[in-house]
């Protein structure tokens, strides 16, 4: 009787998408084991009816996992991608239902259900669901395996956010029925060691923070090394595999339209990621103007651009501080290559904020610990609401952004901010709705930044402030001061003088003629206008080139007709 060979399982996550720097694989190869299984579930949030993600970030998971796959094949093994069937479980090794990718793109988009603003965003029922499904999925699947190969062990990413966390837990007791060892290796989402510092002693700011990790200096963590070749799959399963590839050559689909205005043109996956941070890097030297240029709103250069390929786990914020550091010490840093490790700690910040206080991420109230109510605070406003996520408010630094968002999966952080203000200061909408509108459409959406980002400007985050505020008059005219960037994306308003660009309800009949616009008819009027924009109607742009970073206007919240 001959003796099974041993067989280790890598399940590889939609936040992880990568085989470098990847810490279930080094894990894995600890074991030794002659074949190494990776394995992808493919996450209901993004093919379920009703999906929480538009077709353009759908897109960009499937070219994701595509470009993982083809990483693990380079490399001596493969990848099985999953997908939970309602037609129930396969019987047998080389029935494993193994998804084409490509399809996953092509689902139907569904429009999103009316939001009752006083419910949380999130859903704990349906993120347990899921997880109890993919980690029955993949126990089935093991089972399976064990039959012609002894399962040394099930390696899986441990998380910091609710729906993920969900399926480690689920994962751990699928595995505890099978009797197999589960490996739950440290968190990799950070550039700050997972366990640098405790939630409990996590500072209330991100100033505190970052001054505790850069004073330290030895909070961030080491790479994980993973070799060139790996050990390959199973015989049994190369079929499946080999079937799936073959699926994925003959099926790509056709891809979804480029706009050729976009900011974020890129393609999707680990090795696009590294073309992209070579490029910025080393080819162009982007990275030593990056504090002068990233509140730039056109082109593919004011800013890294990197956030949609960490979001996926494409690239590791260790990877990018690991490069950063090769270009310092091959090219000299200043303060923009600083600036740039600077927001990946901000990006840290938000993934340990998400950690600590779990659900709450997800809470109307945010993280405050303030026993005032809040709940009249905002009111929703469909009509309101379906002005501010279709780029028709009449305002146009507003709906030049919203439009690049809905065209593109991408904004800059800039507009991210003057949009967020505006919905929640501007127009009194609950800001969990704009988090789900961004969560839907950002290719770059990450629970713990884009919650976490938008209880900052709501006021019910850390550093919880309620008046801080962005006058979008103002901010239009000191970052789009010719009006190229409104002209771009609303080019219904294409021939209106840069006086009035911002305010082009300023305009008289002769001056909405000369510039053949409507308002009202082919563009709108103001959904709402406030006192505190007022004085910056008749604000000079004369001189201004858009690039530096004059101070937000913070203030009270402004009175409103």
């Amino acid at each position: 009787m001959s003796v099974k060979k041993s067989a280790v399982v890598c399940v590889m996550q939609w936040n992880s998408l990568r085989a470098s720097d990847q810490p279930v694989l080094q894990a894995a190869l600890k074991l030794n084991s002659d074949y190494l299984v990776a394995m992808h579930v493919v996450d209901r949030q993004f093919v379920a009816a009703g999906s929480r993600a538009s077709e353009r970030r759908r897109a960009f998971y499937a070219a994701s996992v595509r470009s993982l796959q083809t990483q693990l094949v380079q490399r001596g093994t493969g990848l099985l991608v999953l997908e939970e069937s309602p037609s129930g479980s396969s019987n047998g090794l080389n029935e494993l239902r193994v998804s084409s990718v490509s399809s996953v793109s092509s689902t139907p988009a569904t429009a999103p259900s009316a939001v009752n603003p006083s419910e949380d965003t999130a859903n704990p029922s349906s993120a347990k669901s899921f997880s109890a499904s993919a980690a029955s999925l993949i126990a089935q699947k093991v089972a399976l395996l064990s039959e012609t190969c002894r399962v040394d062990a099930v390696c899986v990413e441990d998380q910091n956010t609710v729906h993920e966390l969900h399926f480690v837990d689920a994962l751990k007791k699928a595995m505890a029925k099978l009797n197999l060892k589960l490996i739950v290796t440290p968190n990799a989402q950070t550039l700050v060691k997972h366990n640098a510092i405790a939630s409990k002693y996590l500072p209330d700011t991100f100033t505190q923070f970052r001054l505790t990790v850069e004073k330290s200096g030895n909070m961030y963590r080491d790479l994980f090394q993973i070799p060139s070749k790996l050990p390959p799959l199973p015989p049994a399963l190369e079929q499946a595999a080999s079937k799936w590839h073959s699926s994925l050559s003959n099926e790509t689909g056709a891809p979804l339209e480029m706009d050729t205005r976009s900011s974020f043109p890129f393609a999707a996956g680990e090795k696009a990621a590294l073309h992209r941070i070579q490029n910025y890097f080393t080819q162009t030297h982007a990275i030593k103007t990056y504090k002068d240029t990233r509140n730039e709103l056109i082109g593919t250069q004011y800013s890294s651009k990197l956030s949609p390929f960490l979001a996926f786990g494409c690239v590791s914020a260790s990877t990018v501080h690991n490069l950063l550091q090769q270009y310092e010490a091959a090219h000299g840093g200043n303060e923009s290559t600083y600036w740039l490790l600077f927001e990946l700690l901000w990006r840290d910040y938000f993934q340990f904020i998400g950690k600590k206080y779990g659900s709450q991420l997800y809470h109307l109230r945010g993280i405050t610990t303030s026993t005032e109510s809040i709940e009249s605070t905002w009111k929703y406003n469909p009509r309101k609401f379906e002005a501010w996520k279709t780029g028709q408010t009449g305002i146009p630094f507003v709906d030049a952004n919203m439009r690049e968002l809905l065209q593109t999966g991408f904004m800059s952080n800039r507009g991210r901010q003057n949009v967020a203000s505006f919905l929640v200061r501007d127009l009194n909408l609950p800001w969990t709705l704009g988090a789900k509108w961004f969560e839907k459409h950002l290719l770059d959406h990450e629970p713990c930044s884009n919650y976490g980002n938008w209880q900052y400007v709501a006021g019910v985050g850390n550093d919880p402030r309620s008046d801080r505020y962005f006058n979008v008059i103002k901010q239009g005219k000191d970052y789009d001061p010719e009006g190229a960037y409104v002209k771009l994306w609303c080019p219904e308003l294409k021939n209106v003088p840069v006086s009035v660009i911002h305010c082009p309800w300023k305009m008289s009949f002769d001056e909405q003629k000369a510039s053949e616009v409507a308002l009202g008819v082919t563009y709108p009027l103001p959904i709402v206008e406030a006192d505190a924009w007022k004085k910056h109607y008749a604000y000079s742009t004369k001189g201004k080139v858009g690039k530096a970073n004059p101070s937000e206007t913070v203030g009270r919240r402004p009175k409103r007709k």
